[in-house]
């Protein structure tokens, strides 16, 4: 039931007006100023009343209610003048003395009607905003007066806690000069903005919103409503969006960089062929007392660390080829020291801790170099201020008791190869996450977040495994587990000295290809003075017109993979048809995809990288020649 507040100074028109309103609705007859903190929908005042309570108290009274709270003003006609200042601006309604009861009763449920509608309107915006879920607040007098359950469930904080807030509390102090701008222009009746980014803080992390503001009248006063659309999640996929486009770009240019670095190596390996092999026959006729014999071997000997160096460079940007053979993991660690110290800087001190008689492993001795110069690379990165790499080899045995305790571990002799660093180290959830593809807690630009993908790739391609210890500020250590090789008929022993003279040819006939000219003149020259029989061709096509010039009557045919006109294997399978018995031996100066690696494994053809020794190419004749009679 509606209540009415009769505010009129006669009292026997009070009286009668309460008698007759009271059949209907609830009415409070207010004898003093003290009546009007009672609740009521509606207030019947006279005009002796407007002066003494209506301003300022009456105002704060309607200012105070968040919907409409109507008055309806009774005046005779010679107070009509003192009420204009008030009317409408403050009073809802007027009518004239004598009332007549009919016309007052249409009024009073007008304007009771007009507040009903305004109570619902608000309960629907109240409903609306308790239940949206976008963040939904009200800012006056600079303190957040409404949160609703979205925007308190988004601080962390109880409603009453919330409520009474600065309103810059709860954003991030980055963007709380941002909101303040706004807050000013609204405040100095300037427009706002359309919508700005912030972030809210809250105590699980920070939250990014969509927010937007308007200036409303709330309660009778200026204020704010605020309105945050919780845009998280996009955010997120945005910045790994452009994130992974970054490692695109990078990891393309890193492939485009492995395809330059293949063709600069495979021209570098031609003419590291074409030294080696000259300075091989000039040593070949001069003594070795003589001085200029100790010239020529240090060219040659530097001609192979030439070798040896472009190998492991090639190292960051190919695909080694898988060829598993008995692995000196100190020797290699050993050999591949002058590499890090260049690598690595010379603000970082590296120390080895290398087991005497460490056990060899069955291995992929390139592909085991570039796990250890990624995990060396790592640890530089994570020592930006300088510090110490260590790098310890050590044989471990893992009983069924031990393995247990260690991650992906199992029983059996292994050799660890671990890598420590003195750098800022990894908290428990980066631990966990540094061996995904493109992960990466470096700065864009620094690393694609492949290296240790790679490691844990390769280390698993050996069946082994590695484990990782760090604690920020503590450092980290890399252990990788191999298995020991300990059957010594599968170690790979160091090939004998054999003297040139006991490799050379029996007259065999062999057809070489190679287009590039220095390297085949070379290759001829060495063969003939060996006792080989040689055609030459530079592509393909000429290849195949010697072979039928010559009927096929050759041994044996050394071909680059790589010709002008199509490859040495197509070659090869073309010569095959026509002289099925014909021995094969491939080389190449392409250590990448160029090289066919994988396809010549499949065929059974032996294969020499280039650049190769005399020593090496006699060697390597003679085995194929050899093996090919006994099953013949």
């Amino acid at each position: 039931m509606n209540r009415i507040l009769l505010f009129l100074e006669h009292r026997e028109n009070r009286h009668l007006l309460a008698e007759y309103l009271s059949r209907q609705y609830e009415v409070i007859q207010a004898e003093g100023k003290q009546d009007l903190d009672s609740p009521f929908d509606l207030c019947i005042l006279d005009g002796l009343a407007l002066d003494r309570f209506f301003e300022p108290v009456m105002a704060r009274k309607k200012a105070e209610q968040s919907v409409f709270l109507p008055f309806l003003l009774v005046v005779s006609r010679p107070d009509v003048g003192m009420v204009t200042q008030y009317l409408w601006r403050t009073v809802d309604e007027l009518i004239l003395m004598p009332i007549v009861p009919v016309e007052l009763q249409a009024r009073v449920e007008i304007l009771l009607r007009a507040r009903r509608l305004s109570q619902e309107s608000e309960a629907r915006y109240y409903a609306l905003a308790e239940n949206s879920p976008a963040s939904i607040f009200i800012i006056q007098d600079d303190r957040m007066i409404y949160a609703n359950p979205s925007l308190t469930e988004m601080i962390g904080r109880p409603d009453e806690e919330s409520v009474s807030l600065l309103f810059t509390d709860f954003i991030h102090p980055d963007d709380r000069e941002k909101i303040l701008a706004t807050y000013q222009a609204l405040t100095a009746g300037k427009a706002a903005p359309g919508y700005c980014e912030i972030r809210l803080m809250k105590p699980q992390g920070v939250r990014w919103m969509e927010f937007r503001a308007s200036a409303i009248t709330y309660r009778g006063r200026f204020a704010i409503l605020g309105i945050a659309l919780d845009f998280t999640e996009r955010k997120r996929a945005e910045e790994e969006k452009a994130k992974m486009q970054e490692q695109l770009l990078q990891s393309q240019k890193m492939e485009a960089i492995g395809i330059l670095a293949g063709g600069v190596a495979h021209d570098f390996n031609n003419l590291l062929t074409t030294i080696q092999g000259y300075t091989t026959l000039a040593m070949m006729k001069i003594p070795d007392s003589d001085p200029a014999s100790r010239n020529l071997n240090q060219v040659k000997q530097a001609a192979g660390r030439a070798a040896n160096l472009t190998r492991q460079l090639l190292l960051f940007s190919r695909k080694q080829p898988m060829e598993p053979a008995s692995v000196a993991v100190n020797d290699l660690v050993n050999d591949l020291l002058k590499m890090l110290y260049r690598l690595i800087g010379e603000d970082i001190t590296i120390t080895t801790e290398l087991e005497s008689d460490v056990w060899p492993i069955l291995a992929d001795e390139g592909t085991i170099e570039q796990v250890i110069m990624n995990l060396a690379v790592n640890a530089r990165d994570a020592m930006p201020k300088g510090g110490r790499l260590t790098i310890k080899t050590e044989n471990v045995a893992l009983s069924e008791g031990d393995s247990q305790d260690i991650s992906e571990a199992r029983s059996g002799q292994f050799v660890c190869i671990s890598i420590a660093d003195t750098g800022f180290g990894m908290d428990a959830k980066t631990v966990e996450r540094i061996f995904e593809p493109f992960f990466t807690t470096k700065e864009v630009g620094r690393g694609t977040g492949l290296g240790l993908s790679v490691v844990y790739g390769i280390v698993k391609q050996h069946e082994g495994w590695i484990n990782v210890y760090s604690k920020p500020g503590k450092g980290s250590v890399f252990k990788v587990y191999l298995s020991a090789l300990l059957t010594k008929a599968h170690q790979k022993n160091a090939k004998e000295e054999i003297p040139i003279q006991q490799l050379q040819g029996k007259g065999e006939r062999i057809l070489v290809v190679e287009d590039e000219e220095e390297v085949r003149k070379l290759t001829v020259r060495m063969l003939r003075k060996n006792n080989y029989r040689v055609n030459e061709a530079s592509n393909a096509q000429e290849a195949l017109n010697v072979f039928e010039q010559e009927r096929g009557m050759f041994t044996l045919v050394l071909s680059d993979v790589v010709l002008p006109d199509q490859t040495g294997l197509e070659l090869v399978d073309k010569l095959l048809l026509r002289q099925p018995k014909l021995r094969v031996l491939l080389m190449s100066g392409y250590t990448d995809h160029k090289s066919q690696w994988p396809v010549i494994q499949k065929k059974g053809f032996r294969f020499l990288q280039k650049p190769y020794a005399l020593p090496d190419l006699l060697r390597t004749l003679r085995e194929i020649i050899e093996v090919s009679k006994v099953k013949a």
